[in-house]
């Protein structure tokens, strides 16, 4: 009996221990979440001050877009060295929920060795894949920074479903090349896809597309004019 005890009494403790430390770790992540979310100036500051905040994020939102651009071009110079695009993908994710992200994967998949990754699952962790057929311009990319890039209306599946297109397009265009019966199927899928990416205002992401291969392209700075096309695949947010 005693030693029953014991062991219901050590049992008890045990129990007590970890419902202290869970306790303790849950106060912890109050604390912390309550210090995040402190806000950088009072909402009773005078107007001046505000306004000298408002200043401050101006100045300070205009250093991060620099520097972004900065990192995007050495990671799109990267890609184009060594076929390595793993860069791109971790800049992608670390960019502020504020930032226009897919602007961001929109400009690598147009003027770098990128394309929408085909993996539907992967997403989330990993949306651009490298793309051998496709042709870095860093003079483009250089001056025309991701912020003005603007392939499609901003709308996150528009982006991936155009993406997706163009990734079917790089793929059929590479098998329409010859004049066996098999390159004179794929060129008709092609045309047949081109047509459709046509009617539904899917804009094609910059593509390289081996030479005599007509592709419809859109301007970079031309809005698509379409409701957005229903998702086919996740969103990257």
């Amino acid at each position: 009996m005693t030693k029953k005890l014991a062991q219901t009494t050590k049992a008890a403790d045990k129990a007590a221990a970890s419902a202290t430390r869970e306790k303790a770790t849950q106060k912890a992540v109050t604390l912390a979440v309550a210090k995040a979310m402190k806000p950088s100036i009072s909402m009773d500051a005078t107007a001046a001050d505000v306004d000298k905040f408002i200043v401050s994020i101006k100045n300070r939102g205009a250093k991060l877009d620099h520097d972004i651009h900065s990192a995007a071009m050495a990671c799109l110079n990267h890609a184009d060295k060594h076929g390595d695009t793993t860069l791109m993908v971790r800049l992608l994710m670390a960019l502020p929920k504020s930032t226009r992200r897919n602007a961001l994967g929109q400009w690598a998949v147009a003027f770098g060795k990128f394309m929408q990754n085909p993996d539907a699952k992967a997403l989330a962790t990993i949306p651009l894949v490298y793309d051998k057929t496709a042709k870095t311009d860093l003079a483009a990319a250089q001056s025309k920074p991701f912020w003005d890039f603007r392939n499609v209306a901003e709308g996150t599946n528009e982006w991936l479903f155009g993406n997706y297109m163009e990734g079917v397009l790089k793929t059929l265009a590479r098998h329409a090349l010859g004049t066996d019966a098999e390159s004179l199927k794929a060129k008709a899928a092609l045309d047949a896809l081109q047509g459709v990416q046509k009617a539904l205002a899917v804009p094609a992401q910059a593509a390289a597309l081996p030479a005599g291969v007509k592709a419809d392209r859109r301007a970079p700075d031309r809005p698509a004019v379409a409701a957005p096309v229903a998702p086919m695949i996740p969103a990257v947010h």
